[in-house]
């Protein structure tokens, strides 16, 4: 009975051994591609891994054309903010970005990217060559056409990879990080943007709501600054200067490049001052025509607490 005891509690024992041996269940394809909610492949440093997202979006979906496959890259976190672009291959003129004149797409039977507009100037092609086409020349030829004035700084890495019959080509910079929650595709959408971030943020000052706004937005490339009581752009005019005061604290969302139908302001108002009074004065001093050669359609005041956002755009 004993022996019979013993035989059974070492078959046991084995069986264990062997289930802690056997290997961990994994995913049934490790290379299909990160949906609209997960992020890309990362490498073991957490960086983005390029090549393996690449090859894993080729992989997944082998039939879609070089703008469909672009515009799936939309969908990944970290190209969230991107802008989409085909290449029409049929016109001498076709605008390649961060390319020179150098490159004409020859050999090419399809082109399409993504870049970075607003931000880092990264771009990420997708080539479909021509049947029999150098695939490998024409990514070097497209490295030899590398705009250096792209970019303010040269680009950390130059990526090429032919797979999948496609030919990709891009260029970023480290520190790429997916960008998740609500983006601003038009200046409205700030609205409800402000008033989310102020209520998960209360403490935030409003400096870091406007660096939070224009960090996920794709209205237009813009720089944010603070501003103090005084004459503002976008107030008043040449003949009648005005000046905006009453609040203790300011930030504006200001355009790259000028003229630009668009500008914002966040202010914080002291404890206790007349909220409607404040945001009645930006309205009748507001001049929907401060650009020169623009006119601007639309006005939105919201308040949420102490703040207030103040815009001009075109709608």
């Amino acid at each position: 009975m004993k022996k019979i005891v013993c035989l059974t509690l070492v078959f046991v024992l084995c069986a264990a051994l062997l289930a802690g041996c056997a290997p961990k269940p994994g995913p049934t394809n490790p290379t299909e591609a990160p949906g609209p909610d997960a992020p890309a492949e990362t490498s073991e440093t957490g960086e983005l891994d390029m090549e393996a997202l690449l090859k894993a979006l080729a992989d997944q979906y082998p039939d879609d054309s070089a703008e469909a496959l672009a515009k799936r890259l939309l969908e990944d976190p970290y190209f969230t903010l991107y802008t989409a672009e085909v290449q029409n291959l049929e016109d001498m003129w076709t605008y390649f970005p961060a390319l020179n004149e150098t490159f004409t797409g020859e050999g090419l039977k399809e082109s399409a990217c993504v870049w970075d507009a607003f931000g880092s100037r990264a771009v990420v092609y997708v080539f479909t060559p021509e049947e029999g086409a150098d695939a490998e020349g024409i990514l070097e030829s497209a490295k030899n056409a590398l705009d250096p004035y792209w970019s303010e700084e040269p680009f950390d890495h130059v990526q090429t990879l032919v797979y999948g019959g496609r030919a990709f080509f891009a260029v970023y910079h480290d520190g790429m990080e997916p960008v998740t929650g609500p983006i601003a595709e038009k200046a409205r959408d700030f609205v409800e943007m402000f008033r989310t971030f102020k209520q998960e943020h209360p403490e935030a000052s409003v400096l870091e709501i406007a660096e939070h706004l224009s960090s996920r937005q794709k209205v237009t490339s813009m720089y944010v600054s603070a501003v103090e009581p005084g004459v503002l752009t976008g107030f008043g005019d040449f003949e009648h200067t005005v000046e905006v005061t009453g609040f203790a604290d300011g930030a504006g969302l200001f355009p790259e490049i000028s003229p630009n139908a668009f500008l914002c302001y966040l202010f914080r108002l002291e404890d206790g001052a007349d909220k409607d009074a404040f945001m009645k004065d930006l309205e009748e001093k507001a001049n929907p025509g401060w650009n020169v050669c623009i006119m601007t359609n639309t006005k939105i005041i919201e308040a949420e607490g102490s703040d207030v956002l103040f815009m001009m755009c075109n709608e």
